[in-house]
């Protein structure tokens, strides 16, 4: 009987089917360094404080580490994205993502809310 993937297991093999400049294991250490990692049964995240205002590089890149930050970048999630959210240790104006290589902005509460919408529906 195979068993489901954890959290950790999809989002390291999402990484390894994404193209990306650097290893799974180089991200991961990069946000352990700069930025913060959650794993749970439900939920895997590699997130770091960012400026919204910086380039798509300096976003995206984990090992770049910005002085001031009002926004959070989630580089990696998987699992359930409600209990990834709470792992946050701090609120920041505003979280970004990449979705089909395109960084998407939006407010953070509206963000919680549209997550909180879709557990409703």
């Amino acid at each position: 009987m195979k068993l489901a993937l954890t959290p950790y297991e999809k989002a390291r093999r999402l990484h390894a089917s994404e193209k990306s400049a650097i290893t799974f294991i180089e991200a991961l250490n990069a946000h352990f360094d700069g930025g913060y990692v959650w794993n749970s049964p439900k939920a895997f995240g590699l997130a770091r404080p960012v400026h919204a205002g910086a380039t798509y590089q300096e976003i995206c890149d984990p090992r770049i580490v910005h002085e001031s930050a009002n926004c959070w970048h989630i580089y990696l999630a998987a699992g359930d994205m409600r209990e990834a959210l709470t792992r946050l240790p701090f609120p920041l104006l505003r979280i970004s993502f990449e979705r089909k290589n395109t960084l998407r902005f939006y407010y953070l509460n509206d963000f919680f809310n549209r997550i909180h919408a879709n557990e409703r529906a």
